[in-house]
This record gives structure tokens, sequence and C-alpha cells, in this order.
């Protein structure tokens, strides 16, 4: 019996103050998704810190190594732009009021209707709109609360506006995909890549796998790129659905694209649900309270149970083999399911708790109190005035 060889990885460490918190990020995993490791590495510190830097090889101090340099497996080091501690003002996401509300039956409906209407089918696979669904970029599940904190704590790339962006369900986070694909971007197997962006450039990605029959009114983005890129998934389920399918999107459509922002923090809570090492911050084995039930409104909850389950059923059976449940497509683990979850949503707040840490939400934090503490020194004063007249 032969041992099987450990996997060829780029450790990345992330800050010296975290405390042991790196990536193990497979080499052949970087090579299918881009030509440049180390711009990779830089993007994948920036989509979890909130903050540029760059790659050293040796501690937080070492030799930077150039963007274009070739890379061996080995330990690398992310090092910030600035000097400030990553968690000196770090926010607790679970002091956050948000939503754990389950998406019903009526608001996937609906969402995929507003979706559809900027997408007309899959963007990535082309399949008509009949077998789609739209799937969130941040979870229904999270609520607005959080989806505000996660837009209010970026500094948005090329300009873009998302003063307004602070619901759940608005089109910017979310796109309409296949059937097959929900799962597995839900699970954030699969993952979305806006280029250009802040660090990596579109002759960054490999050759694309697009289709080149497209249906009628609709045609691939250029300006940008929405790439499909696999982070975890089986040697099947990446020949079913190939790396790096460029996104197809409603010809002339005014209606704005998924949002880069949150495309980029969705890509760092992936990459650190798959690849994050540290378990004193993953805590996947912390116990959490269950979230109170509130009291039904609308249909009956056992018609809505029966409803959403002979629709994942229907959507099971349309599914490839390979797509079915298991990585190895003989079915589900529930197990495994369990301890997914937990590392996505463990994943999904301690990127809430470094973005809420970066330099753009302090200054937004320090705006607000000083706006506050002006509003009440106004009022101080007008009840001043008021009693002396």
């Amino acid at each position: 019996m032969v041992d099987e060889q450990p996997e060829a990885t780029f450790r990345l460490h992330l800050a010296s103050e975290l405390d042991g918190l790196y990536l193990d990020v497979p080499v052949e995993t970087v090579a299918s998704l881009c030509r440049k490791p180390v711009k990779y590495l830089r993007f994948l510190a920036y989509c979890i810190l909130g903050v540029d830097g760059l790659i050293a090889s040796e501690e937080f101090e070492g030799d930077e190594l150039a963007d274009d340099e070739r890379l061996g497996p080995g330990v690398y080091y992310f090092v910030r732009a600035g000097d400030e501690d990553a968690l000196e003002h770090a926010v607790d996401p679970e002091a956050l009021t948000y939503s754990h509300a389950p998406e019903t039956t009526n608001t996937r409906e609906n969402f995929r209707t507003l979706v559809a209407e900027r997408d007309v089918a899959c963007i990535f696979t082309n399949t008509n709109v009949e077998s789609c669904q739209g799937v969130h970029i941040v979870p229904f599940s999270r609520g607005d609360e959080w989806m505000k904190e996660v837009v209010q704590s970026r500094i948005p790339e090329d300009n873009e506006d998302v003063s307004n962006l602070s619901i759940v369900n608005d089109i910017r986070n979310g796109m309409l995909v296949s059937n097959v694909l929900h799962p597995v971007i839900d699970k954030k197997k699969l993952v979305v890549l806006k280029t250009p962006n802040l660090i990596l450039d579109r002759n960054d990605i490999p050759p694309r796998s697009n289709n080149a029959d497209l249906l009628g009114g609709v045609k691939y983005s250029t300006k940008p790129h929405y790439t499909l890129q696999w982070l975890e998934g089986t040697e099947h389920q990446r020949r079913d659905i190939p790396n790096n399918m460029d996104a197809a999107f409603k010809t002339n459509s005014k209606k704005p694209k998924p949002s880069a922002l949150l495309l980029n923090y969705n890509y760092g809570v992936a990459a650190l649900k798959w690849w994050g090492k540290g378990p004193e911050h993953l805590l996947t084995a912390r116990k959490r309270p269950t979230p109170p039930i509130a009291a039904p409104l609308g249909p009956s909850r056992i018609r809505h149970d029966r409803e959403v389950t002979t629709g994942k059923l229907d959507d099971a059976r349309k599914a490839p083999a390979s797509f079915a449940g298991g990585q190895d497509g003989s079915g589900g683990n529930n197990d495994v399911d369990d301890i997914d979850e937990r590392r996505q949503s463990d994943a999904e707040r301690l990127v809430l708790t470094l973005y809420a840490s970066a330099p753009a939400a302090r200054d937004r934090r320090a705006k607000q109190r000083a706006e506050r503490e002006h509003r009440m020194v106004e009022w101080q004063s007008g009840v001043r005035m008021a009693l002396e007249t």
C-alpha cells in the first residue's frame, strides 16, 4: 500500500496578531484559477481582511514578492498596507441585529422573478429560466442588517455606487443560476470572480470555458467579466461544470449587475471556509443558542415545508449524479453538511469582524459618532434657548 503524498499548498498567514489563522491553498487549484499565484494570494487576503497589501516570503517583515514572480509550495505572509492591528477596532458581529429568517417559497420566487428580468437565463450555463433559481451572494438568512454592515465596511471599487444597497433581496445581491448550480454556489464551492478588480486583471485568469451558443437576447459581459470558479469540487463536478465560465446577461439591460463589493466578500468567506486553518478563530465547535421562532404568518407551515421539500426533491432529480448530495454523487451526508454549515457560518462572522475593523469601517463609525454628538449639542442648545425664553 502506497502512502498518499500530502497536497502541495501555499500556506498564507494573514496577520501576525491573528494567532495562527492561515490559509492552506492547494497549488493545483490556484493554477486552475489564476496565472499569477502571488497576485491571487494578495486577492484572497484582500477579500478576507478588507485591505490591500503585499506577499512576503519570510515572516511579516520579509522580502516582498513581485506580482509576476514564480511561486513554489511553501509558507508566505500577507503584509498589510499600513501598520494598524487587524483587530484593533473589531466589532462583534454577534451584537448585530440580523435576521435568522428562513427563506420561504414566496420570497424565493419573488427574488427569482427580480433577477430573471435582468439575467433571462442561467448566466453561466444558458439554462432556460424555468429550470433556474435566484441565488443570493449574502445569504437571505443573514438579513438586511448584516448586509448593511458588509456594504458599509468596505470602500467600493471603481466608484461602485452602493449607497442604496441595503436589503438582501436587491438584485445586486444575486444571480439567476440553474437548479444544478444553485446548491454548490450556495455552499460556496463555486464562487464568482469579477475582473478587473483592485488586484486581478482579466488576463490573469486562465482561458475561459464559455458556451458558444447563447440564447437570443443575451451576451457575455466583458466590462467587467464575471467568472465562475471552483474552490472545492470533485473531478466529476468540474467536468460537468468547467472552470472559468463567464456570465452572460440580457443585451442592453440597464439593470445593475451583481455587486463587486459583495462578490469580493463572498470570495473571502468561501476561501476561509475551505482553506482556513486555526480552530480558535473558526470556532467550529461552538454551540450557539437557537434563535427565537416568530409566530407563523401566512400559509400553513406544513404546507410551506411540503412545497419547499418537493422543490428540493425536484431539483435533486434533475441534477447530474455528481451534484446530487455527497461529493462522490452517492448521496448526502448529514454530519458533513452540518460541519460545512458551521464552517461557512463562522467564516462569514470572521470576515465581517475583519471588515468592521478595516479603515473604511472605522472612519464610518467615527463620522457617525461625530454626527450624533453634533445633533446632541444642537438639541441641548435648543433646550437651553427654550428654557431661557
